[in-house]
């Protein structure tokens, strides 16, 4: 499965107010694994949850707590707001800004892949943007 960023002549910068797609108004829950397991440990998972703006079928602002390293790959979890569907995606950071106290603001892109996630993803942005709940 070969991964490769969603809009990918695109420009991403944090000025940049790029509405090339339509936004979600509502907002999303997205968790981010900073550090995975260790299977050969008991270690689990880090997860962080960041509230996000400006969401749509191609990425998402997030507002996280903990730094992110531009270009980082990472499996994040979006679960839509009064909707019940989770998905899990692998998203890359853009663009990153804030102090050293943080919090820090970030721009993540979904890659695209043969993943069904991500083409569920797509088709639920459509949904909640033409009003319609959640699927069955």
């Amino acid at each position: 499965m070969q991964n490769k960023p969603h809009g990918e002549n695109q420009s991403w910068s944090p000025d940049r107010d790029d509405r090339g797609e339509y936004r979600l108004a509502g907002r999303v829950t997205v968790q981010l694994e900073l550090e995975a397991s260790d299977p050969g440990f008991s270690d689990e998972a880090q997860w962080v949850t960041c509230p996000t703006r400006d969401v749509s079928a191609s990425g998402f602002k997030v507002i996280s707590p903990r730094s992110l390293t531009k270009g980082a790959l990472l499996t994040t979890r979006i679960l839509l707001e009064d909707h019940s569907e989770e998905f899990q995606l692998v998203t890359e950071v853009m663009w990153t800004e804030g102090d050293s106290q943080g919090p820090w603001r970030a721009g993540l892109r979904i890659l695209e892949s043969d993943d069904p996630e991500v083409e569920a993803w797509i088709r639920a942005v459509a949904r909640v943007l033409r009003g319609e709940g959640a699927a069955d």
